[in-house]
């Protein structure tokens, strides 16, 4: 599928930035759908997702950055629409990788930091995937890939919001998985291993000697 269109989001940073750039070094125009906020999901920014345009377009790639935020109905068709426009046609490819993070103990995280965090990780997911998964019935093709994490399937301690939005987008493979059955259009959650600003805020033990 080298011409089909690509939405990554979180496509401005870590995992999201590696994989527009692969992708549009493969032929793929992406579209790059990152606010640009910062990990604690504040200050949000159009900087970061058009440097990666920029980025991809010095390499001869093609890429259109969207500032828009997708965790609403309505922002992700926004994102679709600008992306279709300028592409020509349809996205059918969707990796999401958008995120942010806020830890606390279940009990002690404010209602506003569940919401971010579930927004973020899962709202965004849904919402994108929603859109999109008319047009990828309807021609019979796509790709969706969710970046997960293993705390989605084994739990962590003072990660409540970001383990239930993980484990969120590991049901949401299998249904999507299971509407789009007899199509050719793949759904998968991949859980990486990836030093990004993310794993950075982890604090570390004094005996640490840095991931593994």
């Amino acid at each position: 599928m080298p011409n089909e269109v690509v939405v990554v989001s979180g496509g401005a940073r870590g995992i999201g930035r590696s994989v527009a750039r692969a992708l549009a070094a493969a032929g793929h125009p992406v579209c790059v759908n990152d606010t640009g906020v910062a990990l604690d999901g504040r200050s949000p920014d159009p900087a970061p997702a058009q440097a990666v345009a920029d980025e991809i377009g010095s390499e001869g790639g093609r890429a259109l950055a969207v500032a828009t935020d997708a965790r609403t109905s309505a922002g992700a068709r926004s994102v679709l629409a600008e992306a279709e426009s300028w592409a020509g046609q349809a996205p059918t490819v969707l990796v999401h990788a958008a995120g942010t993070l806020r830890d606390g103990m279940a009990h002690k995280a404010a209602d506003e930091d569940w919401a971010e965090v579930l927004g973020s990780h899962l709202s965004v997911a849904v919402e994108l995937t929603r859109a999109m998964a008319g047009a990828m019935r309807t021609c019979g093709r796509g790709r969706i890939v969710y970046v997960g994490g293993a705390a989605g399937l084994i739990g962590s301690v003072g990660q409540g919001a970001y383990d239930v939005a993980k484990a969120g987008l590991f049901g949401l493979t299998r249904s999507m998985a299971l509407e789009m059955a007899g199509r050719d259009v793949c759904v998968n959650y991949v859980a990486p291993f990836a030093w990004t600003r993310m794993t950075e805020s982890i604090p570390r033990s004094p005996t640490s000697c840095g991931p593994t």
